[in-house]
């Protein structure tokens, strides 16, 4: 089965803050994670994940990257490796509100199944103070398989609201939760949920997460895939030098 990508990206989208250097900025991450799961899907098989990212943010907002992990969605042949390529505009829009609009397109290069699953997806978000934030994500060409059926090339639409509050020295704790609206697909969606907690060292992080769905999810992707889950991650944070 195929269910919506979890990158960093949304994160990143939705909670960042926004890059006030004089200078434009270059950075990347290395991560290891036991489970890549989004949505509450698992998109490894229960298995572990390597992920890398590479981004550019300038003094004005704009920012644009390049995302991979390593994926086994399905129990048969498939793709084992997922790009993200990925570019938008962070703004202050207010005291404390930064609103963001984030264009990614989702490719599976070695996919080599019949069905091809790249697609593209618009985020839009509005977060305040880099602690909550709202999130709007849509997509004109998403394809998946569930309930038994392929659907190919259909619009989609995900709803996510999170948050995250640090708390004594390096620690910082995640929540959030959301909607997958999959009606022009199946006829139906479903809602997600996830909570972390991180123990930050300034060059790398680690993370141990939670995720979970409704019996919804199950309903479309096998309680498989769908069952609550936890993931431990390991991230290095590279460069974030100058150009």
């Amino acid at each position: 089965m195929r269910a919506f990508r979890a990158t960093w990206i949304a994160l990143f989208c939705s909670l960042a803050p926004l890059c006030a250097q004089a200078a434009d900025e270059w950075g990347g991450t290395v991560s290891l994670v036991s489970d890549y799961v989004f949505r509450g899907v698992t998109q490894t098989s229960g298995g572990e994940a390597l992920q890398a990212d590479v981004h550019w943010q300038s003094d004005t907002g704009w920012l644009a990257g390049a995302w991979g992990s390593t994926v086994d969605p399905n129990p048969g042949p498939g793709p084992t490796v997922e790009i993200n390529l990925y570019a938008g505009i962070a703004r202050e829009v207010a005291d404390d509100w930064v609103a963001r609009l984030l264009a990614i397109h989702y490719a599976y290069p070695n996919d080599s199944t019949t069905f091809r699953y790249d697609y593209d997806e618009v985020a839009a978000s509005l977060a305040f103070r880099d602690r909550v934030a709202a999130t709007i994500a849509w997509s004109p060409n998403y394809s998946s398989f569930g309930a038994g059926q392929f659907v190919e090339d259909r619009t989609t639409m995900s709803y996510e609201i999170s948050a995250q509050l640090p708390f004594r020295h390096r620690w910082l704790a995640r929540a959030g939760a959301g909607y997958q609206d999959l009606d022009n697909l199946f006829g139906t969606g479903y809602v997600f949920w996830n909570c972390a907690l991180t123990y930050d060292a300034s060059s790398w992080q680690l993370t141990l997460a939670r995720f979970g769905t409704s019996e919804r999810a199950t309903d479309l992707y096998g309680s498989e895939t769908t069952r609550d889950r936890w993931s431990l991650g390991l991230q290095w944070q590279l460069g974030g030098a100058a150009r």
